[in-house]
């Protein structure tokens, strides 16, 4: 599975070698306008040559060679004064002042995101984990008043949660986030997908119907990102669908392997949680026992 790690790895290789490039064209361009400069960085660079052939050696530097670099330095430092160059024409060239162009930030609790200069990498990443039909849903988008229920900002608050813990600290990877129809599961499902992918976490969604069927181009690929995918969100999930064999044995494997591996998946179901466990395949029934039911209000 590609992650939001891989595509911004790309994106600043990339950018590298653009930034060699342009810092190299300043210093041409400099030169070219000042050649004596240009005479003093080569004998500079002549100098030092001869302190590390000197060091090879296992020769002492004699205090003439200080001397000079040193007045070659300050001779440096008057020349690009006296003719108004800027002093960092010859620095690394840098495309974002926000993150220095290594492609994440800290927020204000110091947690690590996607910086903004990263927004291209960060929607085609998106793209790739299931929800190319979701690109204008947005966590900030999302109006409380979308639904009256209780539960879905509980939802939210168990599942960010769940994410910042270690896999080892949750009691069970297998969550079920349960509530009535239209109530807004799909939209904050769809959040939360892409909140962790933000936050520098590989995350996929998928509709449960889409599990067992072998035919589907590019199936094997999107069962690779459902095992190996910090969060996993399986969306529609019913003891109907749940139900059919090839369903069935799909989802059985997924939920035995990220179990395995304390990877979260969430299953989002509009069923009473209840009667969807008593109601589905013997194979799935025994790991939605120990499931944590997320907005479980008292």
């Amino acid at each position: 599975m590609k992650t939001i790690d891989d595509y911004i790895k790309e994106s600043i290789s990339y950018r590298k070698i653009l930034n060699k490039i342009r810092r190299d064209d300043n210093v041409r361009e400099v030169y070219e306008k000042y050649p004596d400069l240009a005479k003093i960085d080569e004998e500079i660079i002549a100098s030092r040559k001869d302190v590390m052939i000197r060091i090879l050696r296992k020769e002492n530097r004699s205090e003439n060679e200080f001397e000079r670099e040193d007045k070659l330095l300050l001779k440096r430092e008057d020349f690009i004064r006296e003719h108004g160059i800027d002093s960092n024409f010859d620095s690394p060239c840098v495309t974002c002042n926000l993150c220095k162009d290594i492609g994440y930030v800290l927020n204000e609790k110091g947690s690590k995101r996607v910086c903004s200069c990263m927004n291209q990498e960060y929607e085609e990443c998106v793209l790739a984990s299931g929800m190319q039909d979701y690109e204008s849903i947005r966590l900030e988008g999302y109006s409380k008043s979308k639904s009256s229920s209780r539960i879905r900002e509980a939802v939210k608050k168990e599942i960010c949660d769940l994410l910042a813990a270690e896999a080892s600290d949750r009691a069970t990877s297998i969550c079920i986030y349960s509530d009535y129809a239209s109530s807004g599961k799909t939209y904050l499902a769809i959040c939360l997908c892409k909140l962790a992918i933000m936050t520098c976490r590989s995350a996929y969604y998928c509709k449960a119907e889409s599990l067992g069927n072998f035919s589907d181009d590019g199936y094997y690929g999107m069962m690779d990102s459902c095992k190996n995918c910090d969060m996993l969100i399986v969306d529609d999930f019913s003891s109907d669908v749940a139900k059919l064999f090839k369903t069935a044995s799909a989802l059985s494997e997924l939920l035995e392997i990220r179990n395995m591996k304390g990877a979260l998946t969430i299953l989002v179901t509009r069923e009473p949680v209840s009667e969807l466990r008593d109601d589905i395949d013997y194979r799935i029934e025994g790991k939605l026992r120990s499931a944590r039911v997320l907005g479980d209000i008292k």
